[in-house]
C-alpha cells in the first residue's frame, strides 16, 4: 500500500479534529484494476494502521457503505461496543475515482460545511497520490466502446438541443467531469450560445444561458471557436484568456478540456469540460473528447439541415399557392417559364426574362423567358457596371436610353433583347440575391410608380422563393431515391424503375433479367463489430456492385443486408456473366475492423428473366427472391457467412440457378423488408 507523506498525513489528520470525524477517516484510490485501495486511514488525534488487505470492490447502493467499513482499517471489530453513528461517503472528481469515507460516534450527520470541508482536503490528497502513484491508466477498448455508444446515440437524434443535452450527459460515460457546456455558434458567426449545461458539482449551479454567452474570441471558450484548436487548461483562473462568468461562483482552482465542433473545417461549436481542481485532464482525455466532439458537430449539422429542409419545404407549399404560379412545373425552368408569364402579365410589360445568379463564380444564366426567346448565353457581369450595381446591391433599376444616356454594354443589350427600355429586378430570398429579373418594354418613356417597384419587388422575391424551393425538392427527391447508408438507389426508387421496365419490355419484346443478391450469416457482423462497422462493410459492398455491373444496369438495397440488381435488355446469359462478377466482387472484398481482425462475406444469388418467370415486377422480384434462398439453401451449412471469419472460397463461382420452376417464397415478408 502507497501511503502519503507526512505532511500530507497531518492534513487528513486536521480534517478529522474540524470535522469531528472521530472514528476515522479513510482515503480510497483505484489502483488501476478497479479495485480501492486505502492510502490513507487517520482518527482526529493519530494515523492508523492499515493492514494490507486493505483493499475492497467498489459497489453502489445502500449496502456499499455497510461493505466497506468491514474492510476499512479504523472500524472497530466485531467486540467493538457500537457501530458508527454517522458515516458519510464522498466520490473524488479524480483519474483515481478517489473515495473518501468519513465516520464519527455521534449520531449527527455530517453537514454540508463538514463535506465541503472535506472535498478541499481530500482533493488536495488525491493530488499527492496521484502524483506518486502516475496517471490511473484509461481502458482503451472499453473507453472507445462508449465513445462509439455515445456517438450512435447522438447520430439518432434531429434537434439540435437534444443533441447538446445529450452530449452534455453521455460525455460522463467516457471523461469524468465536474461540469460540461455546449456552445453553438450562431448564423451570424459571431455569437456562441449555451445551448446545454451540466453542472454536476453545487460550485457550477449559478450559471445561466445570459452569463455564459460569449462571442467568438472572447474568453477561452471564444478562443477555442476562433482557433479551432482543442485546449487543456490546467489553471483556468490563472489563464490570461480566461473571463469571468456572471452568476458563477469565483473558483480558486478549476482545470478545462475544450474542442471544438467542426463541420467540413468550420467550427460550429465548442464543447467544454471543467474540474475541480489543477491538471486534472489529461492528452487521452482530450483527444476522446475531440473524437466526440466531431460525432456531435456531424449530428449538430445534420439536425440543421433536416430543420432547414423542413422550413424550406413549407414554404415551398405556401408560395407556389400565390397565384397557383407553381401548377404543373416538372423543375426550375419548368416553373421559371411559368413565372416569367406571371410577371410580365402583372407588370404589363412586353416579355420577362428570368436569370440564376451564382454568387460565388458570378455567372448569371437564363432560366425561363415568356414573350422573348431563351437569350444566352451567360452575361459577364465585367463589362456591365449596372447589371453589378443591382445584383450586389440588391436594387432595382430602370434603364431607358430616352430619358438617360446608357454605357455601350446597357445599349447593346436592349438591342439585343428588341426593347426599348427596360427594368432589372433582383431576385432576393432568405437575404440573398439568386437571380435577376428582367421585364422589357417596346414603348419608350415607360415608367413605374414607388408602389409599382415595391409590388414588383414583392412579386420577384416570391418567384426567387418559389425558385429557390423548387430547386430545394428537386434534390429531396433525389435524395429520397438514394439509400442512406450505402449510396446505391433506394428500395422506393427500385419499385418505380421495375414497374417501367417492366413495361418497356412488354412493349418493346426486350429481355429483362433481375438479380436478388443476399449476403451470408450478415449478421454476425454486426453482432461481433457493431452496427458502425457493419454500415461500412455494407457501403463498401456497395460499391463493388455497382463496379461489376454495368452502367446500364441499376444497383439498389432491397432492404436490411439484400440488394437487387436490375439489368434492362439482359438475356440468361449476359445476366450470368453479370451476376457471376457481383458474387466475385463481394467475395474477394476484404473489410478492415477496429476491433479485430479484418473480414470478408459471401454471397447468395438468384436470377429471374420477363417474362418467363413473371411478367410484373412482384413476381420477378418474388422468383428471383424464392431462387435466391434455394440456392442458399443448398450451400453446406459451414459455407455460409464463412468469408466473415476467413477468406472465401477460391473455388470458381456455380452457375446460377435459373431453373423454370419457381418455389414458394420463404416464410416472412419476401418484399419490402
Amino acid at each position: 500500500m502507497e501511503m502519503l507523506s507526512p505532511d500530507a498525513t497531518d492534513a487528513l489528520i486536521r480534517l478529522a479534529r474540524d470535522v469531528d470525524a472521530d472514528l476515522g477517516v479513510h482515503l480510497y484510490i483505484d489502483r488501476g484494476d478497479g479495485l480501492l485501495e486505502v492510502v490513507a486511514s487517520v482518527r482526529a488525534g493519530h494515523a492508523l494502521t492499515s493492514p494490507e488487505a486493505a483493499v475492497v470492490e467498489p459497489a453502489d447502493g445502500a449496502g456499499a457503505g455497510e461493505r466497506l467499513r468491514r474492510w476499512l482499517p479504523g472500524h472497530r471489530d466485531e467486540d467493538a461496543p457500537s457501530a458508527p453513528g454517522a458515516s458519510a461517503h464522498l466520490t473524488l472528481p479524480d483519474e483515481r475515482a478517489g473515495l473518501l469515507v468519513l465516520e464519527r460516534v455521534r449520531s449527527e450527520p455530517f453537514s454540508d460545511e463538514d463535506l465541503a470541508i472535506a472535498r478541499v482536503k481530500a482533493r488536495q490528497l488525491v493530488s499527492n497520490v496521484a502524483t506518486r502513484l502516475g496517471p490511473r491508466p484509461i481502458a482503451w477498448s472499453a473507453q472507445l466502446e462508449a465513445v462509439q455508444s455515445v456517438a450512435a446515440q447522438l447520430t439518432r437524434l434531429t434537434d439540435v438541443a437534444e443533441i447538446s443535452a445529450a452530449l452534455c450527459t453521455q460525455t460522463q460515460r467516457v471523461v469524468a467531469f465536474d461540469n460540461a457546456r455546449v456552445y453553438v455558434l450562431r448564423e451570424d458567426g459571431r455569437v456562441l450560445d449555451p445551448v446545454a449545461f451540466r453542472p454536476h458539482a453545487r460550485e457550477y449551479h449559478g450559471e445561466s444561458v445570459a452569463g455564459l454567452r460569449v462571442t467568438v474570441g472572447e474568453g477561452i471558450t471564444g478562443w477555442v471557436a476562433q482557433t479551432g484548436q482543442q485546449l487543456i487548461v490546467d489553471d483556468a483562473a490563472r489563464d490570461p484568456r480566461a473571463v469571468h462568468i456572471p452568476g458563477s461562483n469565483e473558483l480558486p482552482e478549476e482545470s478545462m478540456l475544450l474542442a471544438p465542433l467542426r463541420s467540413e473545417s468550420r467550427v460550429i461549436g465548442v464543447v467544454v469540460l471543467s474540474r475541480l481542481g489543477l491538471a486534472r485532464f489529461s492528452d487521452d482525455e482530450l483527444r476522446l473528447l475531440g473524437v466526440l466532439a466531431d460525432q456531435a458537430a456531424v449530428a449538430i449539422e445534420n439536425a440543421r439541415l433536416l430543420s432547414q429542409r423542413d422550413r424550406h419545404v413549407a414554404e415551398l407549399q405556401a408560395l407556389l399557392d400565390i397565384a397557383e404560379a407553381g401548377d404543373g412545373a416538372s423543375d426550375e425552368r419548368d416553373l421559371a417559364g411559368v413565372l416569367a408569364s406571371k410577371l410580365r402579365s402583372a407588370a404589363h410589360m412586353d416579355a420577362c426574362l428570368i436569370a440564376r445568379w451564382d454568387a460565388e463564380s458570378g455567372r448569371l444564366s437564363p432560366i425561363g423567358a415568356d414573350g422573348r426567346p431563351l437569350i444566352g448565353p451567360e452575361r459577364d457581369l465585367a463589362s456591365q457596371r449596372t447589371l453589378r450595381h443591382v445584383l450586389m446591391n440588391d436594387e432595382p433599376v430602370w434603364l431607358d436610353p430616352s430619358v438617360e444616356d446608357l454605357e455601350p454594354a446597357e445599349l447593346s443589350r436592349l438591342h439585343q433583347l428588341g426593347g426599348a427600355a427596360t427594368m432589372l429586378l433582383p431576385l432576393s430570398t432568405g437575404g440573398r440575391v439568386t437571380g435577376l429579373l428582367e421585364l422589357i418594354s417596346e414603348t419608350p418613356g415607360r415608367r413605374f410608380s414607388l408602389s409599382e417597384t415595391k409590388l414588383l419587388r414583392a412579386m420577384a422575391n416570391q418567384a426567387a422563393s418559389a425558385l429557390e424551393n423548387a430547386r430545394l425538392v428537386r434534390r429531396l427527391r433525389d435524395a429520397a431515391e438514394t439509400d442512406l447508408v450505402t449510396g446505391v438507389y433506394s428500395h422506393r426508387h427500385l419499385q418505380d424503375r421495375v414497374r417501367q421496365e417492366t413495361a418497356r419490355a412488354a412493349r418493346a419484346h426486350s429481355p429483362l433479367s433481375v438479380l436478388m443478391i443476399d449476403l451470408d450469416d450478415f449478421k454476425r457482423v454486426n453482432d461481433e463489430h457493431g452496427h458502425q462497422a457493419g454500415d461500412r462493410v455494407l457501403r463498401a459492398i456497395a460499391g463493388a456492385l455497382r463496379a461489376a455491373v454495368r452502367t446500364s444496369d441499376v444497383v439498389a438495397r432491397y432492404g436490411g443486408d439484400e440488394f437487387v440488381v436490375l439489368m434492362p435488355d439482359t438475356d440468361m446469359a449476359e445476366a450470368e456473366h453479370v451476376a457471376a462478377r457481383a458474387e466475385a466482387a463481394v467475395a474477394d472484398l476484404e473489410h478492415p475492423m477496429a476491433d479485430g481482425p479484418s473480414v470478408r462475406v459471401t454471397c447468395s444469388v438468384g436470377l429471374a428473366l420477363h417474362p418467363r418467370d413473371g411478367r410484373s415486377g412482384k413476381e420477378l422480384l418474388r422468383a428471383a427472391d424464392a431462387r435466391m434462398y434455394r440456392r442458399k439453401r443448398a450451400r453446406p451449412t459451414g459455407d455460409l457467412g464463412r468469408g466473415a471469419r476467413s477468406s472465401p472460397s477460391t473455388e470458381s463461382p456455380t452457375r446460377m440457378d435459373v431453373s423454370p420452376s419457381i418455389e414458394p417464397a420463404p416464410a416472412g415478408p419476401a418484399l419490402g423488408n
